[in-house]
């Protein structure tokens, strides 16, 4: 039986060039992410079979904590399945690892790609992401406009310190002090968490970077009826969508940016962090 180096499982426009990427280097075979570009070196499958002796998964790895992350081509295709993939020796990369995943993949070495490194490059993409998503949707120009980030963390930070660059006003808020000092070394106005209900009122822009839901139907009434609420985490920072659109709120929740503007250099992040682990 033929040891293929690679198969790329799944996720979204990020991993068709990731995809090339590896291929560049090692035979790399790819099912479930759509169309490749033209002369690409890489296999697409349209079934599962043979073994892998590197299985990249998606970025998130599922939606539902059992079923593999098929953005593109939307299949239903358990996580439970890879094991019918690997070799004794094979290896699992994903950029969130699950219990599912290391229940099923128990003898196996699973590497989180989504490293330090990783996570810093990629935070450059969602910040240019969330960028054009203000341009498109907002009916103002930047310049002094008040912005409110939620979080601090890495994404938080590359955000902010976009924004500040086109000489909007950004306020940050966040729990930890230490995040919060880096938010004002850049040029932020920071506030602590517990703050939140008496600010909302003041700015055109809410930013959501935190993945939980801290605006509460009595948080929504505060804000402007003309307000953009740009949700970029993974659980939605709202309790209700619905009463929040009824409010006539411009509410979206964009995951996955790197995929939908930065395709490319995403998928080269993808495949560099990756390959360092080999």
């Amino acid at each position: 039986m033929k040891m293929n180096d690679f198969l790329v499982l799944g996720g979204d426009q990020r991993f068709i060039y990731a995809a090339e990427f590896i291929s560049e280097r090692y035979s790399c075979s790819t099912f479930g992410i759509g169309e490749l570009p033209y002369n690409s070196k890489t296999t697409t499958l349209t079934t599962l079979n043979g073994k892998y002796k590197n299985i990249v998964l998606p970025l998130p790895l599922s939606r539902d904590e059992i079923n593999i992350n098929f953005p593109i081509t939307n299949q239903t295709i358990p996580i439970k399945s890879i094991n019918e993939l690997l070799f004794d020796d094979s290896i699992i990369f994903t950029g969130n690892s699950n219990k599912e995943l290391e229940s099923v993949c128990v003898k196996h070495k699973i590497i989180d790609y989504y490293s330090e490194e990783f996570a810093i490059m990629n935070a450059i993409p969602t910040a240019e992401g969330v960028m054009r998503i203000i341009l498109k949707e907002s009916q103002s120009k930047l310049f002094g406009m008040n912005i409110l980030v939620l979080g601090a963390g890495r994404t938080a930070k590359a955000i902010t310190k976009l924004l500040i660059s086109f000489d909007a006003n950004v306020t940050g808020l966040a729990r930890s002090n230490d995040e919060l000092a880096f938010m004002k070394k850049i040029g932020a106005s920071i506030f602590n968490i517990s703050e939140l209900s008496t600010l909302l009122s003041e700015f055109n822009i809410i930013i959501n970077t935190i993945p939980f839901s801290i605006l509460t139907d009595e948080n929504i009434e505060l804000l402007k009826r003309d307000a953009l609420l740009i949700d970029i985490a993974s659980v939605s920072v709202v309790e209700s969508v619905h009463k929040i659109k009824k409010r006539g709120i411009k509410y979206i929740h964009a995951l996955g940016l790197p995929g939908k503007f930065s395709p490319v250099s995403s998928g080269k992040i993808i495949a560099d962090s990756i390959m360092s682990y080999l």
